[in-house]
């Protein structure tokens, strides 16, 4: 699978144009956005700030994002967003052999743990969300909510790959046959 992940792009712009450069250059199929695009989702400004870097993905509509905690309220309703063509916190998209699941980890409602329950077992998925379940870098801890509501459901649907946010920096962690990226 040809792809690319990144998140919390939100402090320096210039480090986001190079990472974004980067990506457009190796050409993946699907890149996934962990969530905090920008600082403060509730001031417009930022939002178009950010995106001409996200332009060459419109097109393509090959990004998928997840609200992150800085995006706030209007993680779903910007001109990134729309520009994609996607308001929804939690969605699935099929590439290939795989499904990604891409998780609202800020508001764990019971209409998404409903969802994710009558997903069927038997597929190859890939969850990514914003915050950490079993982080070991130093920073954010654990998310409670993310191990209470999500990890079950994880184990059920047999997933073996997460991709997180939240923590700045890489982190890679194994529990019970899942490997945590961040």
């Amino acid at each position: 699978v040809d792809f690319a992940v990144l998140g919390d792009s939100r402090s320096d712009l210039q480090i986001n144009r190079e990472v974004l450069r980067q990506i457009i250059l190796d050409e993946p199929k699907i890149v996934l956005h962990t969530g905090d695009m920008v600082a403060n989702g509730d001031i417009e400004s930022q939002w178009t700030e950010v995106f001409p870097l996200y332009q060459p993905f419109f097109e393509k509509k090959n990004l998928y994002h997840v609200c992150g905690n800085h995006e706030a309220g209007h993680c779903t309703r910007n001109i990134v967003r729309k520009a994609l063509g996607n308001d929804r916190s939690f969605y699935s998209v099929d590439f290939q052999n795989f499904t990604f699941l891409a998780l609202d980890s800020n508001q764990i409602t019971a209409e998404q743990i409903q969802w994710l329950s009558h997903l069927p077992v038997g597929r190859k998925y890939i969850p990514f969300l914003h915050h950490p379940a079993y982080p070991i870098l130093s920073g954010h801890s654990g998310h409670e909510p993310v191990v209470k509501n999500f990890i079950p459901q994880f184990k059920r649907l047999g997933v073996k790959l997460v991709f997180t946010g939240h923590n700045h920096g890489y982190d890679r962690n194994e529990k019970d046959g899942i490997v945590y990226i961040t």
